[in-house]
């Protein structure tokens, strides 16, 4: 970067100092050598539309130059920290009032910024494009070609588009992760035409995070000539193009996989043939996860450098929408979760019946539910503090877990001591059938067996924590053809009615609503 000085008794020494990476005291003495342009000094000479940019004085506006090339950019600012950035405090303090004695830092006087770009902007060659950026961080020319001029809405009124569709949008979580994947190979086909393309990604069940070459590269989405017998496939990453790319996490191109010393043909054969390859690294959360790559540019032309650069910012854009698709997934999966068990909490229970209520209301079927109430859970908590209390809940959960292997159930805490359990196609006998299960293995559990907290010891609570369910079904409970939201309640507040006519009978026991009531005492074994 170089320093200017106004003054007209020196017109013939503008360049009173050059500031650059190496570049971290004050400003060297006054040099008389010819002006130079090159990428370091990222001011250059001469722009490309005949501008010079040698020429400020006063206040005078120009726009900053962007070095595709450089790993690390320049933050004219002075606000930023980023490696190669105007030194700031160092300068200013090895030369007090820069613009009192003259000296102009064009950038600086122009208010104009360079932006931190994307990763693969950052990955270009020499012949790689520099960007003309305002002071408002709009894109102004490319080598001096200009580009279109796009106006938006400040930041923050955008933000209250934004805040209409968070308040309105109905968010279910269940998020088509596949038809997700397929919108990310079809962009990315239509930005660089291949035959066939995939989308790879590391199993993090088997992830070795030490040694990354002992992980395994699955075909998780793909399109072209075999695609689908690539499909799970699983691909070491200390082999072929796509694994360098994982370990690395540097995007690579070769026009000829014969001449290529990483290329190994797994999936080759008669019917295809691999001749071109571009793969670029996928990243969630800054780490590398994956590869996208494509096969056999379509046309007459294989890879170019300018398809490595164009698929390394959608790639890196499509990074970002993973990483957006996993914190809304993580998000809403958090949300409808108890923190305390793990299990459902009482506003999922509500989303989840109306969705099993709506699918039977259309396909037909039976669905009966589970209400569940701790018997002692007080007297626990009474004489060994909540904290105990609360870890028999935790331990309920497991229990629940474990003795509820149908995938379909949904089992969630209602709110205290209470737990209610959806059990699509179950009557109401099969439902009293599962709640005496549980009942029995509430009773013959052993809780707190462990230390429980800090000087805690373990408690070995055996036959004190027990449970009364009542249980309730549609067929046997719910008014036909009423809407969801009335079978819900009707559901809802015969299992919960059920609940207390087995307490009131002395806890301990299962009882069936309405023309079905059976008590626990028929199960005992």
């Amino acid at each position: 970067m170089r320093l200017f000085d106004s003054r007209p008794q020196n017109r013939g020494c503008r360049v009173v100092g050059e500031i650059g990476d190496q570049h971290r005291g004050a400003a060297p003495a006054c040099r008389r050598e010819p002006r130079r342009e090159t990428l370091l000094q990222c001011v250059p000479l001469k722009d490309p539309d005949g501008f010079d940019s040698g020429e400020f004085f006063g206040e005078s506006a120009c726009p900053s130059r962007i070095d595709l090339n450089r790993k690390h950019f320049r933050d004219t600012s002075g606000e930023g920290t980023s490696q190669g950035a105007f030194p700031g405090a160092d300068f200013d303090d090895g030369i007090p009032g820069p613009k009192r004695r003259g000296l102009h830092d064009p950038l600086r006087d122009a208010g104009a910024r360079e932006k931190v770009l994307p990763p693969a902007l950052a990955r270009g060659e020499s012949n790689a494009p520099i960007l003309h950026v305002s002071a408002d961080g709009k894109l102004l020319s490319e080598r001096g070609v200009p580009l279109l001029p796009v106006n938006t809405l400040e930041n923050r009124r955008l933000e209250g588009f934004l805040e209409r569709h968070k308040a309105y949008y109905p968010y279910s979580g269940e998020i088509e992760i596949d038809s997700f994947l397929r919108e990310i190979l079809q962009k990315a086909n239509e930005f660089v035409p291949s035959e066939a393309g995939s989308i790879l990604l590391d199993d993090p069940m088997t992830k070795n995070t030490d040694d990354r070459l002992e992980n395994d590269l699955v075909f998780i989405a793909t399109f072209g000539a075999e695609a689908e017998n690539r499909l799970s496939k699983r691909l070491n990453a200390r082999v072929g193009i796509a694994g360098r790319v994982y370990a690395t996490g540097v995007g690579y191109m070769t026009e000829d996989v014969v001449e290529d010393p990483y290329f190994y043909p797994t999936y080759d054969n008669d019917a295809f043939r691999t001749n071109s390859v571009l793969c670029v690294p996928i990243r969630i959360e800054a780490a590398v996860c994956g590869v996208l790559e494509l096969v056999n540019r379509a046309g007459p032309e294989g890879f170019r450098e300018k398809d490595r650069r164009l698929l390394e910012i959608f790639a890196d854009y499509a990074s970002i929408s993973i990483q957006n698709l996993l914190d809304a997934r993580r998000a809403y999966e958090v949300a409808k979760r108890d923190g305390l068990t793990g299990l459902y909490n009482e506003r999922y229970l509500h989303q989840r019946m109306t969705q099993e209520l709506s699918r039977i209301s259309r396909d037909g079927g039976d669905l009966s539910v589970i209400f569940l109430d701790l018997d002692n859970l007080k007297s626990v908590n009474d004489r060994h503090g909540h904290l105990a209390g609360s870890q028999v809940l935790r331990e309920v959960g497991y229990v629940l877990k474990r003795t509820i292997s149908d995938e379909r159930a949904t089992l969630t805490r209602y709110g205290g001591d209470e737990f209610v359990l959806i059990l699509p196609g179950q009557s109401i006998a099969e439902g009293v059938y599962t709640a005496e299960a549980v009942r029995t293995a509430i009773r013959s559990a052993t809780f707190l067996s462990r230390p429980y907290g800090f000087n805690e010891p373990a408690l070995h609570l055996q036959g004190t924590i027990t449970a009364s369910l009542g249980v309730s079904s549609i067929r046997s409970n719910a008014t036909a053809g009423a809407s969801i939201e009335q079978q819900k309640n009707e559901l809802l507040r015969h299992a919960d009615g059920a609940l207390y006519h087995a307490k009131e009978h002395g806890k301990d026991r299962v009882v069936g609503a309405a023309e079905f009531q059976v008590e626990s005492s028929t199960f005992r074994r």
